[in-house]
């Protein structure tokens, strides 16, 4: 993916907390985007929103979150 599509994810997951603010799968993958795009200090905000949601989340994201730092250390 390139910049310019995470830009276009993130105002999407944007949008649709604008609607729903209680959606923790959306918090976590605008977490992601934002992770991806080095945006470490909002993508950690997001992360947390997700937990206070859904703590059950937990296992899943910290996997996200290992892969996306993967990914975006091996597309450097």
């Amino acid at each position: 993916m390139t910049l310019s599509q995470f830009d276009k994810a993130i105002a999407d997951f944007d949008h649709v907390l604008e609607i729903d603010s209680q959606l923790p799968n959306t918090y976590m993958n605008r977490g992601l985007a934002l992770l991806l795009k080095h945006e470490d200090a909002r993508a950690q905000k997001d992360f947390d929103e997700c937990l206070a949601l859904k703590p059950a989340l937990k296992a899943d994201m910290e996997k996200r979150i290992e892969l996306a730092k993967e990914l975006r250390t091996s597309n450097r």
